[in-house]
């Protein structure tokens, strides 16, 4: 019963995946002969995480923009990347969060689907009481953000993200949770 529905959950969560992919491989992120390993890595991370997806969708079946949310419980993909800055976060004894894997597929970029799916990660980040939520985001995307109210928990351009693009990390307090 258990193999049911972890094959229920992989197929539900395969177009999400495949859009993350996309999305990440027309930018640059993943060489498209990767997409089976970058496919897999989603799904570990998602089941790593207990982490909720957000999906945005065309037509009712077709996602268009997806985002992972999770609660952090001890270890974040931003760890890797960010482990000084992480264990600052915590020392501060916060609920703290995380939004990952977000990706638009390029055809809706400046359609405002990621403003939505932001606006519902937002509402869920309050449902979970979170008081600050962290993401990883490409420096060329930094100002982009910081329209959504995140803010630079420190300058680390250039940092290697999980997809070995530059990364920077941003968070977002539970006061602009209401923006």
């Amino acid at each position: 019963m258990e193999t049911i529905r972890y094959w229920v959950e992989v197929l539900k969560l395969l177009p999400c995946a495949a859009t993350v992919f996309l999305a990440y491989a027309k930018m640059g992120y993943y060489p498209w002969y990767k997409a089976t390993s970058a496919i897999g890595s989603y799904y570990k991370e998602k089941k790593k995480l207990n982490a909720r997806v957000l999906v945005e969708h065309i037509w009712k079946f077709f996602p268009i923009g997806t985002l992972m949310c999770s609660v952090d419980s001890g270890w974040l993909p931003v760890d890797d990347v960010f482990p000084q800055q992480m264990q600052k976060i915590r020392q501060a004894d916060i609920r703290l969060g995380y939004f990952g894997k977000f990706a638009v597929i390029p055809r809706m970029h400046g359609k405002r689907t990621g403003q939505r799916l932001i606006a519902r990660a937002r509402e869920w980040a309050l449902e979970e009481r979170l008081d600050r939520v962290v993401i990883i985001v490409n420096p060329k995307h930094v100002t982009h953000y910081k329209t959504m109210g995140f803010h630079d928990i420190n300058q680390s351009l250039g940092a290697p993200g999980l997809d070995k693009a530059p990364a920077v990390l941003l968070c977002i307090d539970r006061e602009e949770f209401f923006c």
